[in-house]
């Protein structure tokens, strides 16, 4: 009799075994179709950098006082600029006639400009130098090259830097004088415009996710704020209030007709403060297209008025 309870025990409990696995196989299966592993598909962009010619101030790469990069990514590029003028180098003084007292000119004013001949841009920086180094780094635009012919073209770049003081009194000594040639084929560049009219928050779920955000009014200084590639487009605010209602335009440029703005409701603080953001996403311009304002509420945002209108190419001749 004990023989048979165990052998029935024993079978129950190999049929339970083997159910349960069959159950957390067809589990697993389940999860596995439902769940499928992410595969990023898309291409990623390769970062090219661009060969080029010194046709001035080779002395100055040669003794690795300058070194100068163009890196392509896409269509675009960047270009950086390495300056180390060497810890022997001497900071000149100048006169500030508004304080009436000498001071040290050791920030680097700096400038590139880009000329294809029948179209130019320019880029400026400014940053202290009083290690003698100084680093600068210029991310190039749609909006720079709107004005450069679309294709193959040789740019003759220029690269300037003058010592200045904090507040920017010129020394007219300039360490860094150079010119180089480099090969780049331009993109077709579009221009666009963006119409802004209103908007309105919503002032119940804006307070809790702001807040006590500002000591002297609970209300945002609401804010649109606009951009196209990480180029910034529109950044206008109100103070103290929920709503905004000014109408602002603004032409910007860009890659294609598909591209995308990244449109955000922010409010907008100051100082070294970053903004807040509170909502946004990204807009296609054929969904923003048309001839007068639609609104866009969402999440945070009861209205947003704004359109777009499409010019086309503008560099092809």
């Amino acid at each position: 009799m004990r023989f048979l309870i165990y052998c029935l025990t024993s079978i129950i409990l190999l049929t339970f075994s083997f159910t349960s696995c069959d159950l957390q196989q067809k589990a697993t299966t389940r999860n596995q179709e439902e769940e499928p592993e992410f595969s990023d598909t898309l291409p990623e962009e390769r970062e090219i950098e661009l060969p080029y010619k010194i046709t001035k101030g080779k002395q100055l790469f040669d003794s690795n006082h300058v070194k100068l990069t163009f890196l392509q990514k896409g269509d675009l590029f960047n270009v950086n600029v390495e300056i180390d003028l060497g810890k022997d180098f001497v900071i000149p003084m100048v006169y500030n006639s508004d304080f009436q007292s000498k001071e040290k000119a050791d920030n680097l004013s700096f400038s590139l400009s880009f000329d294809s001949g029948k179209g130019h841009f320019f880029r400026f920086g400014n940053e202290s130098i009083s290690d003698g180094k100084v680093d600068f780094s210029f991310d190039i635009h749609p909006s720079d090259l709107y004005s450069l012919k679309a294709g193959e073209q040789e740019l003759t770049v220029k690269l300037s830097g003058e010592l200045v003081s904090f507040f920017s009194v010129r020394s007219k000594v300039k360490p860094v004088q150079a010119e180089v040639k480099v090969k780049y084929k331009v993109p077709e560049i579009y221009k666009s415009t963006i119409y802004f009219k209103s908007l309105k928050l919503n002032k119940e779920s804006v307070s809790k996710l702001l807040g006590d955000n500002d000591f002297s009014n609970d209300a945002p200084e609401a804010g649109i704020y606009v951009s196209c590639n990480d180029e910034l487009i529109l950044l206008e605010n109100t103070e103290n209030s929920y709503e905004y209602k000014v109408k602002h335009k603004a032409d910007f440029y860009h890659l294609s007709p598909d591209d995308q703005l990244d449109i955000e409701a922010v409010d907008k603080d100051y100082f070294l403060n970053p903004n807040d953001y509170i909502a946004g996403r990204y807009f296609t311009l054929q969904e923003l297209e048309g001839e007068t304002y639609k609104n866009f509420p969402m999440e945070y945002i009861e209205e947003l008025w704004i359109y777009c209108k499409q010019h086309g190419k503008v560099n092809v001749k």
